[in-house]
């Protein structure tokens, strides 16, 4: 277990902080939230440490930290706007087999297909977007991809 002396946090925010930063980047997309989750995380380190509760290893535990920030941010994200086109290849001509394909699955699959391929969102992303965990989200795009290759199959055989 780490000491939670002031040094062991200055440690790890000298040591860890562009790592927390460019994961964080990295699921944001935007410098200035980016900047503060990272420094969110490291105020939540601090008042773990104020309480006594060190982790067994700084650098994964700073890492859980950060994603439970991100969650949050997008989670208020989605709250507060996330534009998504209704429909697919509004700006870029789409093969008119996957459009007749995409036509045929519905509204909800076209949506999460869009998040995560057209303007690649991440698990963590949409799932804030549509209100579930990043789990159900990963699932949930899985389905409407089995789908959508089933009407692209389907659209194949005629």
């Amino acid at each position: 277990m780490l000491s939670t002396d002031s040094a062991a946090l200055e440690y790890a925010f000298a040591r860890f902080r562009s790592d927390i930063y460019a994961f964080v980047l990295g699921r944001l997309h935007d410098r200035a939230d980016a900047e503060e989750v990272t420094q969110q995380t490291f105020l939540d380190a601090a008042v773990a440490f104020a309480r006594g509760a060190a982790p067994y290893a700084m650098r994964p535990w700073l890492f859980s930290v950060a994603q439970r920030r991100v969650a949050d941010e997008l989670r208020r994200r989605g709250r507060r706007v996330l534009p998504v086109a209704e429909t697919v290849g509004q700006d870029a001509p789409v093969e008119p087999r996957l459009a007749s394909a995409l036509e045929r699955v519905s509204p909800e699959d076209r949506r999460l297909l869009y998040l995560r391929f057209v303007v690649e969102r991440t698990h963590l992303e949409i799932a804030a977007v549509v209100g579930c965990n990043e789990a159900a989200s990963k699932m949930r795009v899985s389905r409407a991809a089995q789908r959508l290759r089933r009407e692209l199959d389907a659209g194949a055989d005629v």
